[in-house]
């Protein structure tokens, strides 16, 4: 696609926004299309949104706030992970710090300057992910609340909001309206489906795993009971210093950044349709990093604030080497390749759960060979016929829990015997041929 097409095109035909895969597009042109290179940008963002976690801490409470605030960052397997991703957390992450700083600008000296920068950010940060929507409500409900404060009458008040809301409001409009008409008029603007992609609404675990997850990203129960018991002492053990001590200000800027676009998320996801994912939230974990990080200062014993923090970052570091001693991705073009091997144009593909048809298609599909997959339910009623009448059958097994790839199998194996299973980074293919003693009366099947 050409730039103009990625920005106008792509957004028909997948659910996110087009600002990271422009600057895929200019830096693949730059470094070449090879696996590590295309995930390098993603590193470089994360890398650079280190030092401006430390400015934006050291600017609300000093040098030892910014610096164990930006080593949280830098360490956890949270967000290393996404930093190796040809997807757009990092992009999301990046920019919404900078948008903060920028915005802590605005607060701090509301020059045109200070307030184009804030816009621009604001905008960039609209087109990267829906999400980035929510963090920017979250920007401007809080400077209402700053600037309510500040004035001595709501006109002056809503003067001076409107100069900063009214143009990141009009930028942000045009990626506002394409997630609104994919969502609301799924026939002019690209399928809705794209954007249903997340089950259910979120519950109450769902919701207090994401803070796990921003530290250790895989939550295991040890770590859970550490993390959370790092996380209160440090966060909420604020609350008990006197307010002398806090700036009220500063603390609604925190928790504004924090708590508005988690609970937007997971009021669109009642209201609207489930949009609810940790990883969309990456923005929202730096100023858990932060919050923390001030909690630790706050504490009057050095050696308790050193026995916390070491508590912390052991169980942040603990789980990377785990992280890295195993596979991360998976090897959707070796098992394509595996199966083409032993293919006939008669065979039966099945790739269990959406998420992973699209990536193996990616590679089988373009060769010529046709899959099926989306499985709801053991196997529904079609795919069940289609089994009984092909003499061989392919399974493909990535995400899925164990008991529904128990059921597929099962259902599978009523009239195929088991020839071939072969386990990849994360993925798993069996091979069925069909039982001469099981043999069903078929009818000619369509070529796949």
């Amino acid at each position: 696609m050409s730039y103009v097409e990625l920005l106008t095109e792509l957004p028909k035909v997948q659910p996110h926004l087009p600002l990271y895969y422009v600057l895929l597009k200019g830096w693949i042109a730059l470094v070449g299309t090879e696996e590590q290179a295309v995930r390098l940008l993603s590193a470089c963002l994360s890398l650079l949104t280190i030092p401006l976690i430390y400015a934006v801490g050291k600017r609300l409470y000093g040098f030892q706030v910014g610096a164990i605030a930006s080593l949280l960052f830098a360490i956890n397997p949270f967000q290393i992970y996404f930093a190796q991703e040809a997807r757009m957390y990092a992009l999301l992450a990046f920019l919404t710090v900078l948008s903060y700083y920028c915005f802590l600008d605005t607060l701090q000296t509301p020059t045109t300057s200070n307030t184009v920068a804030y816009t621009v950010t604001a905008v960039l940060l609209a087109y990267t992910h829906v999400y980035g929507f929510f963090i920017i409500a979250a920007q401007l409900l809080y400077y209402g609340w700053f600037l309510y404060r500040e004035c001595n009458g709501v006109r002056p008040c809503l003067s001076t909001w409107g100069r900063v809301a009214l143009p990141t409001v009009i930028g942000s409009a045009p990626p506002v309206g394409m997630i609104a008409a994919k969502v609301f008029i799924p026939n002019t603007y690209g399928s809705g489906g794209q954007v249903r992609h997340i089950a259910a609404p979120p519950n109450w675990h769902d919701i207090t795993t994401t803070f796990v997850q921003f530290i250790v990203r895989v939550p295991h129960s040890p770590w859970n009971t550490v993390v959370l018991l790092g996380i209160f002492v440090g966060v909420f053990g604020s609350f008990f210093v006197p307010h002398s001590v806090l700036s009220r200000r500063k603390s609604a800027f925190l928790w504004s950044w924090l708590v508005l676009p988690i609970g937007i998320a997971i009021g669109s996801s009642y209201l609207v349709q489930p949009i609810y994912s940790p990883k969309y939230l990456i923005g929202c974990s730096v100023a858990l990093y932060i919050l923390f990080a001030r909690g630790i200062t706050l504490i009057p014993r050095p050696n308790v604030q050193l026995a916390l923090l070491t508590l912390i970052l052991v169980s942040t570091v603990a789980p990377i080497n785990h992280q890295y001693t195993r596979h991360q991705k998976r090897n959707f073009e070796a098992a394509a390749d595996f199966v083409e091997q032993q293919y006939s144009p008669r065979d039966l593909v099945i790739v269990d759960k959406r998420k992973i048809t699209s990536p193996f298609g990616y590679y089988f599909d373009k060769r010529g060979m046709k899959t099926i997959g989306d499985i709801a339910g053991p196997l529904r009623p079609a795919i069940r016929k289609q089994v009984r009448r092909t003499d061989t059958v392919w399974t493909i097994f990535s995400t899925s829990k164990r008991s529904h790839r128990a059921k597929v199998l099962q259902v599978v194996r009523r009239t195929h015997t088991q020839t071939t299973v072969h386990h990849f980074a994360g993925i798993t293919v069996y091979r069925f041929v069909e039982e001469s003693g099981k043999r069903l009366s078929r009818s000619p099947l369509p070529t796949h």
